[in-house]
């Protein structure tokens, strides 16, 4: 169910917002570990509702103050954008688990906290995809059931995807062969011909 909004030209009557409840779209709650996860979600909603240039900077906020017939006046275009900018961030806020919501007090505008957003998790998960990499580099099956390990490989595989990387399959071939014991030296991989797939 949509409400009235104003719209550019200060009218109230004729204008709905897109949306009233953003969890009917964006499911997540956006915490420490789900960025990339949560902007796709996020994004999708915000393009197909003509809304994402709040974030991006393409929709600038005109000036506060216009002549109308002679009589410096609100400008009902800033008083419309501002409208809009105030609903995507309450958008926002509604997605943030409280730890962010702590994180952003003080930014009061769609563009400040979506690029706070961005620098801040781009650092994190530059450090965590490092993390990954490590990890699936130096694992080893030791005295787990292989399939156990098989998981265990897919399981960090799958934490690099949700960072916006990608495991490609050779490598994720040479991740399980290398961590295998001695019991699986006749255990032969061409991964020109073969590939190990595995749920």
């Amino acid at each position: 169910m949509s409400s009235a909004a104003t719209t550019s030209d200060g009218n109230t009557s004729n204008f709905t917002l897109p949306f009233t409840n953003i969890s009917n779209f964006v499911s997540l709650k956006l915490d420490n570990t789900n960025f990339i996860l949560w902007r796709d979600q996020f994004e999708s909603i915000l393009i197909t509702t003509d809304l994402y240039g709040h974030v991006n900077g393409e929709i600038q906020k005109p000036g506060e103050r216009v002549m109308i017939n002679g009589v410096l006046s609100l400008n009902p275009r800033w008083v419309y954008s501002r409208k809009m900018d105030k609903f995507v961030v309450s958008c926002l806020k509604a997605t943030f688990t409280s730890a962010i919501s702590g994180d952003v007090l003080g930014l009061t505008t769609t563009r400040e906290i979506w690029e706070y957003l961005q620098s801040c998790f781009k650092t994190q998960y530059r450090v965590r995809k490092n993390m990954l990499r490590a990890q699936l580099f130096g694992i080893r099956k030791r005295n787990l059931h292989i399939l156990v390990y098989l998981q265990k490989i897919k399981k960090i595989a799958d934490s690099v995807a949700a960072i916006g990387e990608k495991v490609n399959e050779s490598d994720l071939i040479m991740y399980v062969l290398n961590g295998l014991e001695t019991e699986y030296d006749n255990f032969v991989v061409s991964d020109q011909y073969h590939v190990i797939r595995y749920h």
